[in-house]
């Protein structure tokens, strides 16, 4: 085997068993979902103090969303999908507002969306509460979005 392969392989392993480590860390006192919270959030949630609060965004599985297959539709159907994604939305408002009452925190999103996402404002345990909730795809920080760099101006001449 050459070293490329060799180091190719350990690479693997070093990933496979960062990615297994990950799983059994801990924030707060629940569990992360691996799959569904990025390195980086979990990171960032396990340096926080506990009663540090945080806004993450909250998208559902995608089974949860009809969808057109990638198909592109219009009129009646599009306006359906619609519905349903906002009716599922705030169908999921219960359950998150019972584990935010439980680990602290609140919901930011009034009404269902388009997208199905819901914003939340709680603490580390209760973005890991939401996390295992059955019907949750992924759990992301809400970030504030800044230009990587900035483009000067130059005067007309």
């Amino acid at each position: 085997m050459d070293r490329q392969t060799d180091s190719y392989q350990n690479g693997d392993s070093h990933r496979e068993s960062h990615k297994e480590s990950r799983s059994e860390s801990r924030c707060g006192d629940a569990k992360h979902r691996s799959d569904k919270i990025s390195d980086e959030f979990a990171d960032r949630l396990a340096s926080l103090p506990p009663d540090q609060p945080v806004r993450a965004v909250v998208l559902p599985a995608p089974y949860l969303v009809s969808g057109s297959n990638g198909a592109r539709v219009h009129g009646e159907e599009r306006q359906a999908i619609v519905r349903e994604a906002r009716t599922r939305t705030e169908e999921a408002f219960a359950e998150i507002d019972r584990v935010l009452a439980e680990a602290g925190g609140r919901r930011l999103t009034q009404w269902g969306n388009a997208l199905g996402f819901i914003i939340v404002e709680t603490y580390a345990k209760g973005i890991d509460a939401i996390a295992d909730l059955s019907w949750v795809g992924s759990v992301f920080e809400d970030q504030a979005i800044r230009p990587v760099h900035q483009i000067e101006s130059h005067p007309a001449h």
